[in-house]
Parts: structure tokens; C-alpha cells; sequence
């Protein structure tokens, strides 16, 4: 009601007050118990008075809140024009996130999935409030549908947004609950109310048993939602704010990309006082006009050459630009470029990992990695990454609570969602980085003692890297290939072994095992495993030529002739296999594996 337009507002007030006169007095009681309860955001322009280190939208003045409250820097999509299909918005995106509220057990989708018996309940609910109460099913239906279908019209989400959405639709799935309660009370008095003049035991044993049925639904929705829920031991988020701002020089600016990889730093500087030195630049509130005069006006401060006239004309700056050049460009994008002119020399400044490819491409040729940031620098074409750097944070300076165990071990007992996985895997990402390094190094290598150094610590940060982020395919693909480089095919085929154990599914994991097999010279456990992947793939003419020539290389001519034969008469087009075949016969090509025929000694696992 204050968000509205004063036209507005006014009409509503003279509509209440005529409504009022005429002994009508709920308009206006309603009106007032509205206003009271926007007041309480009052508290907003006292709190950015005190001008804190975050304060979003500068709600100091009256205008100010008025823009919050009606979100103006968040303007709504058209609804008319649908950014997803309905299907999407409504079967996969909100009926999906209303079914997880009420799923009882994890389900593999074989079974019957026991979310239906709490909507079901609420159906019956529904149906009650029919019979017994519909004025009370309009207030409650309507409100359900505002806050479900109204809101999947409003919000017209997309189908890639970057987080869960399902807390948009919470007010409808409490509504639902409401039904559900209703619904319970219902079955309860059907099944087991009184039939009698004069209550029974049978009747009092029945209430018994219902409520008890109704108390183990609520025991299984703990059961099933707890481990997701429980924070007991979460520590992702503070990790990732601690580690990001500890390895950062004194007086740091570090530009960061959004929600997820602001808040952890923001709460590490504001609620636990570390690193208050730094100053971080959030990209997305830079598109604003009050964000970059808080940088510019409020400690730690960030030198920006702009008065309040040239930072608010940063918008005209993008549109003039794009129509000189087409180029669209955004306020943030002249914002940083002259936040870089005004630091640099004087600040250190980072850019954080989780920024976009396409945001760092203007920088990218003077940026350089030291694990979670990159550090900006004057010169072009800088090394990168700087390993020695991001050695030292991962061994000295970054912290893993929460990830792993007090043994280095990865944690399984806390519960890491979708977003805490991706921020995990940056830390993954430069233990391969560091891994690879040592490879290289490995390869480069004059003497076979400096060789095998280097290959073990190769080992050991892939073995880091795992115990990270023990999900990431890579991970295991690269271990398993650096051990089949070093000679321990005993150690390669367990990495591989296992992948497939876990994921009999994964053909990469199976392909993999077979090079493994191939390598150490063991054709026909090779040419088992080829085999059950080109019956998962018969299309497949790669596959098919893999299984060929190690048919070829053990000897077994008839059944490789019998291969290219029963492909090329069910794909007479396709002359690939023919070809290979030929050439094999010939030895005018290489064969796809150089496979180790001594004895097996140099192949020994060091182990």
C-alpha cells in the first residue's frame, strides 16, 4: 500500500473512508493493519543512516524505501512473454519443487512415490472444506492459487536459472499444508469418529491408531529431510569467505560476481571482523548508481575518479557505446574499467574464480592465478597460473572444514547442495591444476629419480583433488592415466575398476578399464569390456574399430574379419572398419594401441 502510486493510494483512501461512513469498517481496518505492518521496514532508513558497509539500495531517504519496497532494481519480466515453456514452468519447475515438500522416502521412480499420500490428503481437504466450509475454501483456495499459479505467471522463471527456486513458492505449499491438516481431521473423523449414541473402546482405539498413523508420516518427512537440512557441522560457505579473503595482500579490492561467492566474504568481514582491510566490489550491484558512491564514499575505500553526475551517467556510457559500436556493454563493465585505472599501483587488486568467462575476457591477458582469485597485474601476458602461489594456499593459508575430515579425508556425514558442490570443485580445480603442473614437470625431467619425484606428487595432489571432489569424473580419468604413464597398471585398473563399480552405467569409465587392460597387455579381459560397450553403443564406429583391432592384436583374425564384415554389410556406406582392417593386414598404419609385450616386469605396480 506505501509502494503505491499516490493516485492510488489516495483512491483507496477516499474508497475506505466512504466505506467507513456507511458502517462498513473493514476496508478501512484492513487498510490500517496493512500500514502497520509495511511500518515495521522502517527500520531500514534508520539502519542506513548509520551508513554500514552494506547498504543495499541507500534506503536513507524516503524515496529511497519507496524503491525498495517496490523493488525497482528488480523489474519484473513480462508476463505475456514466456521466458521457459509452460510445460517447464509449471510440470518440471513448480510441480517437482511441490512434490519434494511432502516426499516421504528417497525413491528411485519404480514405486509408487509416497509424496501422493500427503497430497492426497490435502485433496481430501480440499473436498471437506467443500461439504462443511466454502467460504472458508475461497480464502484459502484463492490464496493458494495467487501464491502458486499467479506467482509462475509473475516470476516467468527460465530453465536455467543459476539456484533452486522452490522458496518463491513457499507461501503455497503452507497454504497447501492448511489442507492437509484439514484433510487429516477429516480422515480421521471418517474412519474413526463415533457411530455410536455412546463412545466405545473401539472408538478411542481407533483415534489412537489414526493419530499414530498420522505422527509416523511426520517421523518419515523428518527421516527423509534431516540429513539435508541439518547444519550442524556446515561449514562450506564460511570456508569459502575465509579462504577467498586469507589469501589476499593488505588492503586488497576483490571483485566478486553475485550472491553466492559475495555473502561468505561480506559475513567473514562484517560478523567475525576478518579481513576488514579488503574491500569487496560485488559486478551485479555495480550496474547500480548508489553501490559505486558506497565504494567510493565509505571505508575501506576504493579510489574512483567519478562524482555522484559521472557515476549516474554510466548507464548512458553503455547505451552511447552500443550504438557506436553494437557492442553491448553494461554500467559495471565502465564502472571496473575505471575502478582499474583509479587502483591500480595503489591497490592490490583480484577478481574472484567464480566470475564468468566472458566478464574476465577483457582482463584475461593480465590476470594471474593463485588458486581462488586472480590478480591483476600490469603487463600483459603474465605466467599463469603462478603455481608456486597456489601451493602455498592450498597447503599453508586455505582451511577445509566441512569438506574434510581431521584424517584429510572427504566428509560424508554433512550434506552439500548443488551450489556448495560447484564452490567445492573450485578447490578441486587447482589441486589438477597443481597435479598437471608436476606432470609436466615429470615429462620434462633429465633423470628417472627426478622423474619419479615429480610423478609422485603428481599422484599426491590428484589423490587431493579426489578426496575434494570424489563426484568429478576427471579426477579419476586423469589418476588412472597418470598411474598407466608410470607403469603401475595394477593401481590404473583399481581407479577404473572402481569407477565402474559405482557407475556400471558410465561408458567412459569402460572405455578407460579397456585402455587400462589393452596397456598391460591383457586382450581378452580388454576385448570383454570393449565388447559390452559396443553392445551399448552398436552404432557407434569408433567403438567398433577399438574392438577390432584388439580382436586383430590377439590373434583372433577370424572373429576381426567377422566384425568388419557385419558392419559394413548393416552400414554399406560406412567403409571405415574395412579400411582400418586393410591397413592392419597391411601394417601401413599404427594401430590405435601400442600395447607392452615383454614379460610384464617393466608393467609391475610400484606399489
Amino acid at each position: 500500500l506505501i509502494a503505491a502510486e499516490p493516485a492510488s493510494l489516495f483512491a483507496f483512501l477516499v474508497l475506505a473512508l466512504l466505506r467507513f461512513a456507511a458502517g462498513r469498517r473493514f476496508a478501512l481496518t484492513a487498510g490500517a493493519l496493512l500500514f502497520l505492518g509495511i511500518t515495521v521496514h522502517l527500520y531500514l532508513m534508520i539502519r542506513s543512516a548509520q551508513n554500514p558497509l552494506i547498504d543495499e539500495a541507500d534506503p536513507e531517504t524516503f524515496s529511497n524505501l519507496l524503491a525498495v519496497l517496490r523493488r525497482d532494481q528488480y523489474p519484473p519480466s513480462n508476463p505475456l512473454v514466456r521466458r521457459a515453456s509452460w510445460h517447464f514452468q509449471i510440470v518440471e519447475h513448480f510441480w517437482g519443487y511441490f512434490q519434494q515438500q511432502y516426499e516421504l522416502v528417497r525413491s528411485d521412480g519404480r514405486f509408487l512415490r509416497l509424496a501422493w499420500v500427503p497430497i492426497l490428503m490435502g485433496v481430501a481437504g480440499i473436498g471437506s472444506m467443500v461439504q462443511r466450509a466454502p467460504r472458508n475454501l475461497v480464502l484459502f483456495g484463492g490464496t493458494f492459487l495467487i501464491t502458486s499459479v499467479g506467482m509462475i505467471v509473475m516470476l516467468n522463471f527460465t530453465d536455467s536459472e543459476v539456484r533452486e527456486r522452490d522458496y518463491f513458492y513457499s507461501p503455497a505449499f503452507y497454504f497447501f499444508g492448511v489442507f492437509i491438516g484439514v484433510g487429516a481431521a477429516s480422515l480421521l473423523d471418517w474412519f474413526f469418529g463415533t457411530r455410536r449414541l455412546k463412545p466405545s473402546t473401539v472408538d478411542a482405539a481407533g483415534y489412537i491408531a489414526g493419530v499414530g498413523v498420522f505422527l509416523a508420516l511426520t517421523g518419515l518427512l523428518y527421516a527423509r529431510y534431516h540429513f539435508e537440512h541439518d547444519r550442524t557441522r556446515e561449514r562450506v560457505p564460511w570456508g569459502y569467505g575465509y579462504n577467498m579473503l586469507a589469501g589476499l595482500e593488505p588492503n586488497a579490492i576483490i571483485f566478486t560476481n553475485g550472491d553466492n561467492d559475495t555473502f561468505p566474504l561480506w559475513y567473514m568481514q562484517e560478523v567475525e571482523s576478518f579481513r576488514t582491510d579488503v574491500r569487496v566490489v560485488n559486478l551485479s550491484l555495480l550496474n547500480t548508481t548508489w553501490y559505486p558512491k558506497q565504494l567510493r564514499d565509505n571505508e575501506p575505500k576504493v579510489h574512483l575518479n567519478l562524482d555522484d553526475a559521472g557515476i549516474e551517467s554510466l548507464y548512458l556510457q553503455a547505451v552511447a557505446h552500443f550504438r557506436q559500436t553494437g557492442e553491448e556493454l553494461q554500467p559495471r563493465d565502465f564502472a571496473v574499467i575505471q575502478i582499474l585505472r583509479d587502483n591500480l599501483g595503489k591497490k592490490p587488486i583480484y577478481f574472484a574464480v567464480t566470475i564468468p568467462v566472458e566478464t574476465l575476457e577483457p582482463y584475461i591477458n593480465r590476470l594471474v592465478l593463485e588458486g581462488l582469485v586472480y590478480r591483476f597485474q600490469a603487463q600483459k601476458n603474465p605466467k599463469t597460473p603462478d603455481f608456486e602461489k597456489i601451493a602455498h594456499n592450498v597447503d599453508n593459508v586455505y582451511r577445509f572444514d566441512g569438506i574434510l575430515d581431521e584424517d584429510g579425508k572427504h566428509d560424508y556425514g554433512i550434506y552439500r547442495d548443488r551450489n556448495q558442490r560447484v564452490l567445492v570443485q573450485n578447490y578441486a580445480g587447482n589441486f589438477l591444476r597443481l597435479a598437471s603442473y608436476y606432470e609436466q614437470l615429470a615429462q620434462e625431467a633429465a633423470d628417472d629419480s627426478t622423474r619419479q619425484a615429480f610423478w609422485q606428487e603428481s599422484e599426491r595432489r590428484y589423490l587431493q583433488a579426489m578426496e575434494i571432489s570424489p563426484e568429478l569424473e576427471s579426477v579419476r580419468v586423469l589418476l588412472g592415466n597418470l598411474y598407466t604413464r608410470m607403469g603401475r597398471m595394477e593401481s590404473a585398473e583399481k581407479v577404473f575398476q572402481a569407477f565402474v563399480a559405482e557407475d556400471s552405467t558410465n561408458d567412459r569409465a569402460l572405455f578407460e578399464l579397456s585402455q587400462v587392460q589393452i596397456a598391460a597387455g591383457r586382450l581378452p579381459e580388454a576385448i570383454e569390456t570393449l565388447k559390452r560397450l559396443v553392445r551399448r553403443n552398436p552404432e557407434d564406429s569408433f567403438l567398433h574399430q577399438v574392438l577390432l583391432e584388439a580382436l586383430w592384436l590377439d590373434g583372433r583374425v577370424g572373429e576381426a574379419e567377422n566384425l568388419e564384415a557385419r558392419w559394413t554389410a548393416e552400414h554399406p556406406g560406412d567403409t571405415r572398419l574395412r579400411e582400418h582392417l586393410q591397413a592392419l593386414r597391411q601394417g601401413l598404419v599404427p594401430p590405435l594401441f601400442q600395447t607392452d609385450t615383454t614379460d610384464g616386469a617393466a608393467l609391475a605396480d610400484s606399489n
